[in-house]
């Protein structure tokens, strides 16, 4: 059976980055109809796996945040579940000091999702997200990000040359296409977030009332420091008549305008997806509070403008679905506008189908390279 390593940022305390991880293992495996042995690859870099005790010292020294995310014993272990649960994982455990170890372990390893190719974020580790360690496995990616022009910029000398040496290349936005084809000869595919190629139904086991703590509520992510976020839902819920559910990276005396509203902290996986599932409205900073919004066929409104960066994933999501009215930018903005959603999900679908098919070539390739070695 031939095997095919997937490496992320799998170890990661982050909804998005566990999400994403599963999602494109599922589908990958579903559309293989697990014919082809498909892991991530457990690995974990720069510091490593976050581990509680540390978390504890933080604790006492007055941090109550790491790395922007409210941390509690609970939400670590139900990260920690999770990923042990649903994502099959190596074997073994790898940092870039043994990840050689795997120089001709897989037939194939795919870069990617996220933004394995930022090397602000990969540090040291920007070596291995590139695969430098493959010897004779095929290499390719799906859905890498360098996260922003500027990143891309900083740290293309060192990315290009080893882009030279992939099979084929998906990237998650349009940032370096051009260059990289010029490069390499090859035409990156631009493929969507892996959350977005599984349906409703995909996560619906993941779902669980326990989290929900109205049966009707405004849901309020934000992962980045908004600008009109707060006077946008004190409107709507002075509107609606709604209690407002929120959960933020950061503090704000601005909360205080919201009325019956819920804080939650430490959020994790199953509770992110039951929120957002459950909610009569979604209003986030965040790229997967919009995605999920979308698959679970949520009213939401969301702002790409925010104090601490500008959300382009976001932008670029609604702008090939459709959805560009959903933004807040501190205009009126219609708060009874309905969308379709059958008209979003066809072009949805069109966009799973580029990734099925760009996921189906690596099979064909790493199949054929492999017979023709037999």
């Amino acid at each position: 059976m031939n095997r095919i390593g997937i490496l992320t940022f799998v170890r990661e305390r982050n909804v998005g980055a566990s999400l994403q991880a599963y999602a494109l293992q599922h589908f990958f495996r579903e559309i293989t109809g697990n014919q082809i042995h498909i892991e991530n690859i457990d690995y974990s870099f720069k510091s490593g796996e976050l581990e509680w005790p540390k978390l504890i010292n933080k604790a006492i020294r007055g941090l109550k945040t790491l790395k922007g995310r409210i941390c509690n014993p609970n939400s670590f272990k139900a990260f920690t579940n999770f990923i042990n649960d649903n994502i099959g994982l190596s074997e073994h455990k790898y940092t870039t000091k043994n990840i050689i170890g795997l120089r001709d372990y897989y037939d194939a390893v795919i870069a990617g999702s996220d933004q394995v190719w930022n090397g602000d974020i990969a540090d040291k580790s920007i070596n291995d997200f590139l695969l430098n360690f493959c010897g004779r496995c095929l290499k390719f990616s799906y859905a890498a990000s360098f996260g922003f022009e500027s990143t891309f910029n900083k740290y293309k000398d060192v990315i290009l040359p080893q882009l030279k040496t992939y099979s084929a290349i998906s990237l998650r936005e349009p940032i370096g296409k051009d260059e990289i084809r010029d490069y390499t000869g090859l035409v990156p595919a631009i493929n969507i977030d892996p959350t977005l190629l599984l349906s409703e139904n995909d996560y619906s086991r993941f779902l669980d009332r326990a989290y929900i703590p109205h049966e009707r509520y405004i849901f309020f992510y934000a992962v980045m420091r908004h600008n009109n976020m707060i006077d946008f839902v004190s409107e709507l819920q002075r509107q609606t008549k709604l209690p407002v559910v929120f959960c933020t990276a950061y503090k704000s005396a601005d909360f205080s305008k919201l009325k019956d509203a819920v804080q939650v902290k430490g959020i994790h996986p199953k509770q992110f997806l039951s929120l957002v599932h459950s909610a009569d409205y979604v209003c986030t900073t965040s790229f997967h509070g919009t995605a999920f919004s979308i698959i679970f066929n949520k009213m939401f409104f969301v702002e790409l403008k925010c104090s601490s960066g500008f959300n382009y994933r976001s932008e670029n999501l609604i702008k090939n679905l459709g959805l560009a009215g959903r933004v807040i930018d501190g205009n009126k903005t219609d708060l009874d506008a309905g969308i379709d959603y059958r008209a979003v999900l066809e072009k949805l679908q069109s966009l799973r189908d580029e990734a099925r098919q760009y996921l189906e070539s690596i099979v064909d390739i790493v199949s054929e390279r492999n017979a023709a070695q037999s």
